[in-house]
């Protein structure tokens, strides 16, 4: 994946600094769920904004997945679906 390609690097052409999502800088380690609930919402919240395409991302079946299982910010997102489904979603 190419940088442009990596949510960090679409924060930060947007002005979302390092900081915004991680506790300290330099991290320490992955955040999880709770630092993009801060600006996206939960989890309610985003299938709401998601509800139009043909197939809801964010409202599963899979009750055990959070952002992060699908959504990285340092390395290429992956979609969840895809072993049992072919959905064909573009996971930024």
């Amino acid at each position: 994946a190419t940088g442009a390609d990596l949510l960090a690097d679409k924060h930060a052409s947007v002005g979302v600094s390092c900081a915004k999502c991680h506790k300290s800088v330099p991290p320490v380690g992955p955040e999880g769920a709770g630092a993009c609930v801060g600006c996206h919402g939960d989890l309610p919240k985003v299938a709401d904004r998601t509800q139009k395409l043909a197939h809801n991302p964010h409202s599963s079946h899979r009750d055990d997945l959070d952002c992060v299982a699908c959504h990285h910010a340092h390395r290429p997102s992956v979609d969840r679906c895809t072993p049992c489904h072919q959905f064909g979603f573009k996971v930024p």
